[in-house]
């Protein structure tokens, strides 16, 4: 069987990753996934697949900032006929048996894409796995006034149409809110704990190029987003080298989105210089290195996110066995608390100030007691990460998704043959299975 997964990017962000794990996963079935994205390195690229497409930008820009109906309905026709075009050429020639669409069908990005993906499955019959990582209606950016869009929105995002035999979301809140605004049944299934080995430099090669001493490493192995909060990464760590004395870095990994979130690391850098926190950029610093080997040189691995459909950067903390000191964002708190890891705590109430987003200081201050507690004591966190490690072992293993793939892809494979019999025999296919039902029974 041939399976295709779609997604506007390849890059490190977390669906990116998330897909990575699915393509292992889909190997080990003895499958031969393919990866078709807009952009980055994927074994097929579609350029208007891409958000930052010309074409789609200007339509983002009519849709969301001008609300420009006239103007968005003349792009949008024009990029979605060309994108449909691609994809109908793409399909001759490859002709899965399963499309795995990433967020296509449930984010604004490039709603002339979304739409003609949707076309191009329903006109071919393709058998489809819509996963959703979030949605726009959880996005400010995706308010419009453009009736034209809003009623784009709710027509194809997600669509309803048989072909798309299996809806994904990560969290029970997303599940829950599916239903209700579109009245689509979907199954959850979380970030998976099956990460990458780091064992391609020591901790003191990444030191080096890092120039690191003897410093107290705080990592936040996130996209340089608004959402990730940094500026409380940066207010954690002022406290905490005003109430021990010691030296201390914030090390991030990820870059921004080129064009997007530019103008937030601008902020970032002054507001770390105005407090006095030494800021390294591990992607500009070292970027011949995998973002996943800087957790060797960590002590603690910042997680101050405020919004998340899952928490991919959670579990890989738990996977490289760091401690997290995470605000509990409402999906932590709905689906991951629950499961009964040990982590040093930020609060759950924020507010913003200024453009600039803020916890209670003393919520930092009890996260600073706790964080020196446990650096005192390297028998306790050594015990509380093995603990985490079992924990996520249990819940996230990549084996639940095997599994249902399995069962998933057996039911598509059957379906094909019903279809090749009735057509064969010139009988319908309702009548085929309908035997193969009584002959499974006997």
């Amino acid at each position: 069987m041939r399976v295709c997964i779609l997604h506007y990017k390849s890059g490190t962000d977390g669906v990116s990753l998330e897909i990575k794990k699915r393509i292992k996963i889909l190997k080990r079935l003895g499958l031969k996934p393919c990866f078709v994205a807009g952009s980055g390195n994927a074994d097929y690229v579609i350029p208007e697949l891409s958000i930052l497409h010309k074409s789609v930008k200007q339509f983002n820009m009519h849709a969301f900032k001008n609300h420009n109906n006239e103007g968005a309905k003349r792009l949008f026709k024009r990029h979605s006929e060309a994108t449909k075009t691609k994809l109908d050429a793409f399909f001759d020639e490859v002709k899965p048996d399963l499309l795995i669409v990433h967020n296509l069908f449930s984010l604004a990005y490039n709603l002339p894409a979304s739409h003609a993906l949707a076309e191009v499955i329903r006109q071919r019959n393709l058998k489809t796995e819509a996963i959703h990582h979030d949605f726009w209606w959880d996005r400010d950016s995706f308010v419009t006034r453009s009736g034209f869009v809003r009623n784009l929105m709710l027509d194809i995002l997600p669509p309803h149409i048989p072909q798309i035999v299996s809806h994904i979301v990560l969290n029970s809140i997303e599940r829950k809110k599916l239903l209700i605004r579109r009245k689509i049944k979907a199954k959850v299934f979380g970030d998976l704990f099956d990460f990458e080995e780091a064992n391609k430099y020591t901790k003191s090669e990444l030191k080096r190029l890092l120039k690191l001493k003897q410093e107290v490493v705080f990592l936040q192995a996130t996209r340089i987003l608004r959402r990730k909060a940094i500026e409380i990464s940066i207010d954690f760590i002022e406290r905490f080298m005003k109430r021990s004395g010691k030296k201390a870095t914030l090390l991030l990994t990820n870059p921004p989105e080129k064009y997007i979130d530019m103008d937030y690391l601008k902020q970032i850098l002054a507001y770390a210089k105005q407090k006095q926190v030494k800021l390294v950029l591990a992607y500009k610093k070292a970027p011949e290195v995998e973002f996943f080997e800087f957790y060797k040189v960590a002590d603690f691995v910042l997680y101050p996110t405020i919004l998340e459909g899952f928490g991919n950067q959670f579990l890989e903390a738990v996977y490289y066995k760091k401690l997290p000191i995470l605000f509990e964002y409402e999906v932590f708190r709905e689906d991951l608390k629950k499961e009964g890891y040990l982590y040093i705590s930020l609060g759950e109430r924020y507010r913003v100030v200024d453009g600039m987003i803020r916890v209670p200081r003393t919520a930092i201050d009890a996260a600073v007691r706790k964080a020196l507690y446990y650096l005192a004591r390297s028998r306790l966190y050594s015990a509380a990460v093995d603990k985490n490690f079992q924990i996520a072992k249990q819940h996230h293993s990549p084996r639940v998704l095997e599994n249902y793939y399995r069962v998933l892809l057996a039911s598509i494979a059957m379906e094909k043959t019903i279809a090749n019999v009735a057509q064969l025999f010139k009988i319908p296919s309702k009548e085929v299975r309908n035997v193969v039902k009584k002959l499974l029974k006997i």
